[in-house]
């Protein structure tokens, strides 16, 4: 009897391996299937977003700022050197001056603070639209027919791409907000046209895809919103009145040796300078000609995968 079980439980054990191999097979040459017709799964789709970049830096803003600030750093020392050469040599002792810059610096932190913050929930955003689109289409998935979730996955498609050229526009917010908006008051329709489906209970599911959809359009407004507002309205001009009260400082300094005067004066005013200036340009985080900008390629990656959803079936998994 002991013999018995024993080979039947290494039967099933052996079963079981067996079932997981081919399981395994199965999954390599639908897999296969679907990197030769070019089409992507949801989870493919996810996994290459968890490897692309959030933040995309432009060189060129980026030497073009420190150019900005060398040149108002090389100016600064060459109205000194004018004042020196007739008779002027500043007055204003140096701890007073360290005292000033003390407070300077963190009136200039709190901005940044701010601006960083909303950055870095920019910087989210676009992949948090991704998700929630995915996610959207696969709640789809579950409740009606292949060819109503190949429709649903093209107008997602023209709503991901809106919001990819609204985004890439030059002028602040997302030019396209009002074609976005037009397009998910379309799935809403659908939303619609489920709940009348009276062969089934569509309540929960229309619930469900209504919260989702709301989720995503609350995403895009408030992208919209850090893109088109600033983090203070009187940032700018309190940023720049900074950097004029600063110059005028320094300018009236006295250094005891000229060790101070061309390394820690320079040092002080390059510091404040890239202060407001990255500040400034980071205040708009999907401006695409400033320093550094929230990466789309995640928002690509999906568009290119909802292409490849649209031009070919479904490969059920």
């Amino acid at each position: 009897m002991r013999r018995t079980e024993a080979t039947y439980l290494l039967m099933e054990t052996k079963n079981s391996d067996w079932k997981m191999e081919e399981e395994k097979k199965k999954k390599k040459i639908r897999g296969e299937i679907r990197r030769r017709e070019g089409r992507l799964s949801a989870a493919e789709v996810l996994g290459s977003m968890e490897k692309i970049s959030l933040h995309k830096i432009n060189y060129s803003a980026v030497w073009s700022t420190f150019l900005k600030a060398f040149v108002g750093c090389l100016s600064l020392l060459l109205i000194r050197w004018g004042f020196r050469q007739r008779g002027y040599e500043g007055s204003t002792p140096l701890p007073s001056v360290t005292a000033f810059m003390a407070g300077i610096y963190f009136v200039l932190s709190m901005i940044l603070k701010g601006v960083l913050d909303e950055y870095s929930e920019s910087s989210r955003l676009p992949l948090l639209v991704a998700t929630g689109v995915i996610q959207y289409r696969e709640t789809w998935q579950m409740f009606t027919t292949e060819k109503k979730v190949m429709e649903i996955s093209a107008v997602l498609g023209d709503m991901v791409q809106s919001l990819i050229d609204g985004i890439s526009h030059p002028r602040s917010g997302i030019t396209t907000i009002d074609e976005i908006l037009d397009t998910i008051e379309k799935l809403h329709g659908f939303h619609v046209e489920l709940s009348m489906d009276d062969t089934w209970n569509t309540t929960s599911a229309c619930i469900d895809l209504g919260r989702q959809i709301s989720h995503i359009r609350t995403l895009i407004l408030r992208a919209d919103h850090v893109a088109r507002a600033t983090y203070l309205p009187i940032s700018f001009s309190l940023s720049w009145l900074i950097v004029t009260s600063t110059t005028v400082v320094l300018l009236g300094v006295e250094y005891s040796t000229w060790e101070q005067e061309y390394t820690l004066l320079p040092c002080l005013v390059m510091f404040v300078y890239l202060f407001v200036l990255f500040a400034s340009e980071m205040d708009d985080p999907f401006n695409i000609y400033s320093s550094i900008s929230v990466s789309m390629e995640s928002l690509e990656n999906l568009q290119k995968a909802i292409e490849s959803w649209t031009s070919s079936p479904v490969v059920a998994m």
